[in-house]
C-alpha cells in the first residue's frame, strides 16, 4: 500500500526538529542524556564502549545541579548537622568543667585562718582530658557520618540536598555513589580549601614581616592592627580569597558543573532523580 507524501512530511519534520532542538537544550540548561541499565557510563557525546552497545538501556535526561541550588544545599546540611550535633557539644563544655575540676591534682596546699586547706598549683589530670576529647570527636564524627556519608550512600543525598532537589552520582557509571565514595569527596573538599589557604599564610606572614615587628603567634590580636595597608597588600588579599573559593567556584566554568573534589572523588550532582 502506498503511504500518501502529505502524510510523511509532518512526520520527517517533527523528527528532525527533535535531532536539532534536543541536543541544544541539553547543552544550554546544564543537562545531559545519559543510559540507564546494565553497563551504561556513556554521557552526552561519549562514546560508548562495546560492553555499552551490547547491554539494553533505556535513555532519559539529566540537569546538573548548578550553583546556588548547592550553595543552599550545604548551608541546609550544615545547619542541620550543627544542631544536631549541639546537644554534644553542650555535654562536653559541662563535662569537662565539672569532671576535670573534681580531678584536679594539687602540688601543695596552705592552712588559712579557718583551718582550711588552700590548694595551690592545681593542674586537671591530663589523661582525662584527652579522653573527654576523644570521645567528643568520635560523637561528633558518628554524627558527621550518619547525616552525610551515609545518608548520600543510602539515599544518594543529605537532608539539606533533598530540600533543594540535589543528589550524587558516579561521573563514569551515573549510578548511585557508596558512603565511601560520598566520605572520599568531602576529604576531598576538605583537602582542597586547606590547600587553598596556602597562598593566604604566605601573604599574611609576608605582610606582617614586612610592615610591623610583630611576633607571629607570640603577639596579642589586638596589636594587628599595626598593619599598613596599601592597595597592593589588598590586591593580594583578594586573590587569596579567591583561591580559597577555587574549589568550588571552579563549577561555573565546568560543562557538568563539577567543582575540583567532585572531579577528584569521580562525582556528579544533578537536579531531581
Amino acid at each position: 500500500m502506498r503511504v500518501p507524501s502529505r502524510a510523511i512530511r509532518p512526520l520527517a519534520a517533527a523528527i528532525l526538529a527533535t535531532a536539532i532542538v534536543l541536543p541544544a537544550a541539553a547543552q544550554t540548561t546544564g543537562g545531559a542524556m545519559i543510559g540507564t541499565g546494565p553497563g551504561t557510563a556513556t554521557g552526552w557525546g561519549q562514546a560508548p564502549s562495546a560492553a555499552e552497545q551490547a547491554a539494553p538501556r533505556a535513555t532519559r535526561f539529566i540537569t546538573y545541579a548548578g550553583f546556588w541550588r548547592r550553595l543552599g544545599g550545604a548551608i541546609l546540611t550544615g545547619l542541620l548537622v550543627g544542631l544536631v550535633a549541639l546537644p554534644a557539644q553542650l555535654a562536653y563544655g559541662f563535662l569537662s568543667r565539672q569532671v576535670l575540676d573534681l580531678t584536679a591534682s594539687c602540688d601543695s596546699y596552705s592552712t588559712n585562718l579557718s583551718n582550711n586547706r588552700v590548694y595551690q598549683g592545681c593542674e586537671p589530670s591530663t589523661g582525662l582530658a584527652i579522653l573527654l576529647f576523644m570521645g567528643y570527636l568520635a560523637l561528633s564524627f558518628a554524627i558527621w557520618w550518619v547525616m552525610v556519608p551515609g545518608r548520600i550512600g543510602k539515599r544518594g543525598a543529605t537532608l539539606g540536598m533533598q530540600a533543594v532537589d540535589t543528589r550524587i552520582i558516579g561521573a563514569r557509571d551515573h549510578l548511585s555513589i557508596t558512603a565511601g565514595t560520598a566520605f572520599i569527596r568531602e576529604l576531598a573538599r576538605a583537602l582542597s580549601v586547606l590547600i587553598a589557604y596556602i597562598p593566604l599564610a604566605v601573604v599574611l606572614t609576608a605582610h606582617i614581616s614586612l610592615t610591623t615587628d610583630i611576633e607571629l603567634f607570640r603577639t596579642p590580636l589586638a596589636d594587628y592592627e599595626q598593619l599598613e595597608w596599601t592597595t597592593g597588600w589588598a590586591t593580594l588579599y583578594v586573590f587569596c580569597y579567591l583561591a580559597i573559593s577555587l574549589p568550588s567556584l571552579w563549577m561555573l566554568i565546568d560543562r557538568r558543573r563539577q567543582t575540583l573534589y567532585d572531579k577528584l572523588s569521580g562525582c556528579l550532582v544533578i537536579v531531581g532523580d
